[in-house]
């Protein structure tokens, strides 16, 4: 089956509609610039609703490793995203279960890249916009991706008129959607939801 993760929620509302939805995984973002932003203390209350088999997700970008192992041990994650310019040093040391993301440059060489981090748990593939880490809603050539990779996550753009399409190219195994459920940064749309969920499991019919 198809794992799918929602990124970016902030509501209580749109967690528990996600829930219902019986997705995979729920991304948090910690990132003070973007518009998507929560405190430890609000993921600590969201977590708390949240089924113990559905993996809850922090998203960091460059972040100090002391706020990134307060914040997953006072929110109970089980795993981190890493979305900036984070070294295999940093993450070596960092010493928790991560995804580290990669941005999908014209220059980037993929194969490189992903031998550079042999401790991560996966790589997510996300498209590229200076100054923007994430949650840009462009998505870049699919043609790019390594076909049928399991260690692979495939975002940037996706929402529910493109992502079959999108699994299909690439034979993808999860997939991750913020900005393509959303009616504004951070409120997610039930209906979007419900639609991007659907077009996932109508493939594995």
């Amino acid at each position: 089956m198809i794992k799918i993760k929602f990124c970016g929620l902030k509501q209580e509302c749109d967690l528990k509609a996600a829930l219902d939805l019986g997705v995979d995984a729920i991304g948090f973002v910690f990132y003070p610039s973007s518009p998507r932003n929560v405190s430890v203390q609000e993921v600590c209350r969201l977590t708390a609703i949240m089924p113990p088999l559905v993996l809850r997700v922090g998203l960091f970008v460059d972040a100090p490793i002391k706020q990134v192992r307060f914040a997953f041990e006072k929110a109970k994650l089980n795993l981190v995203q890493l979305h900036g310019h984070e070294s295999f040093d940093y993450c070596k040391f960092l010493n928790l279960p991560y995804l580290k993301a990669l941005h999908m440059t014209d220059d980037i060489e993929l194969h490189k890249e992903i031998s550079s981090y042999p401790g991560s748990s996966g790589f997510l593939l996300d498209s590229f916009k200076s100054g923007l880490p994430g949650g840009t809603g462009i998505s870049f050539d699919w043609s790019r991706v390594p076909c049928g990779d399991a260690r692979l996550v495939l975002a940037g753009g996706l929402n529910h008129n493109n992502v079959k399409e999108a699994i299909n190219k690439t034979r993808i195994g999860a997939v991750d959607v913020s900005s393509g459920i959303e009616i504004s940064p951070g409120i997610k749309d039930p209906d979007m939801m419900k639609k991007f969920v659907r077009e996932v499991r109508r493939i594995e019919v």
